[in-house]
């Protein structure tokens, strides 16, 4: 439990300083992250015969001792002390575009009550994915006893992100990122989700 909310402070903090400067950088951050994930536990075990080392290495290899980078959940319908496991960056990496979808629906606010038009749609997409994800691992799809997150995450929030956004016309704006020079991305930040006095950081 005390690791869980460490682990949520930092990745609060995270989420506060570093942002994403438009959609195509999002874009290919989560799939060249998801097509990692999808490698070292679905492919490796097969060219090199063995255990996927991503799985071993989050369930603490021999000694079974797991890494302070992960969230443990109880897991439902498995024995006393059965985790299921989410990486911090299955959370940072989808977080970061959550972030940049309501920074840009709020672009242009000038009211003091923020719009959660991409916010809301973005936050679903996310729990889809993580339900989808629990979902497959129940079926041990794969068969190596974990699943790479990011590899339901980013087709819901990064695909939701997209088909929301084209549905709204504001895909390219999104894409390119705002080349409005009236704009204040960082102090709108500031405004949203309390980044203080400390800039922001674009990937």
């Amino acid at each position: 439990m005390l690791q869980d909310i460490m682990g949520m402070s930092f990745l609060i903090n995270v989420l506060r300083l570093v942002h994403l400067p438009n959609l195509k950088v999002g874009a290919l951050l989560l799939v060249g992250a998801m097509c990692y994930d999808i490698f070292w536990v679905y492919i490796q075990p097969h060219l090199f015969g063995r255990e996927s080392v991503m799985v071993k290495v989050a369930k603490g290899g021999e000694q079974h001792e797991s890494l302070p980078m992960l969230f443990l959940f109880p897991r439902l319908g498995g024995n006393v002390g059965d985790f299921s496991m989410l990486g911090y960056g299955d959370v940072i990496l989808p977080g970061l575009l959550i972030v940049h979808n309501h920074l840009f629906d709020n672009r242009y606010n000038e009211s003091s009550k923020p719009r959660l038009a991409y916010l809301v749609p973005s936050i679903v997409a996310y729990v889809a994915g993580l339900l989808l994800t629990f979902l497959a691992l129940h079926l041990q799809v794969g068969g190596q006893g974990g699943q790479p997150a990011l590899c339901y995450l980013v087709p819901t929030v990064l695909g939701g992100t997209v088909a929301y956004a084209h549905f709204r016309g504001d895909l390219k704006e999104m894409w390119v990122g705002s080349q409005d020079d009236g704009t204040d991305p960082d102090g709108e930040g500031e405004r949203l989700i309390g980044t203080g006095s400390t800039n922001s950081s674009a990937v």
